[in-house]
């Protein structure tokens, strides 16, 4: 009977090894094609050269790489600056994010930067 505490205290031990929290490994979409934005010939012509501008768009990347919504989160100041930007940002190709090794929809947010030729 003396040693009844110390088998309930082994067993109680060896319990809790089995329930460890384990963390989430979350990983984002992963750009692995980015195409070239270019500036529209309408706004190089009517903005200042040397002049930059940022266009940040906020993507929706689905289980299998594809956007399945875009929207521009922070213009630039310039319509046609933004909707070359949305334009060419469909062109993206992403590899999807994961959580513990699946694949998940993500949202990613993509800064674009146009320098005025």
């Amino acid at each position: 009977m003396k040693l009844l505490p110390f088998i309930f205290t082994g067993i109680l031990l060896s319990g809790c090894q089995s329930l460890a929290i384990r963390e989430t490994v979350i990983k984002p979409a992963e750009i692995l094609r980015q195409p070239q934005f270019t500036v529209p010939h309408r706004a190089a012509r009517r903005l200042k050269a040397g002049e930059e501008y940022e266009v940040v768009l906020s993507m929706l990347i689905d289980k299998s790489g594809q956007i399945s919504s875009i929207s521009v989160t922070e213009s630039s100041g310039v319509v046609s600056l933004d909707r070359s930007a949305l334009r060419d940002a469909r062109k993206m190709i992403f590899k999807a994010g994961t959580k513990d090794n699946e694949f998940i929809t993500t949202k990613v947010t993509v800064p674009i930067t146009y320098v005025i030729p």
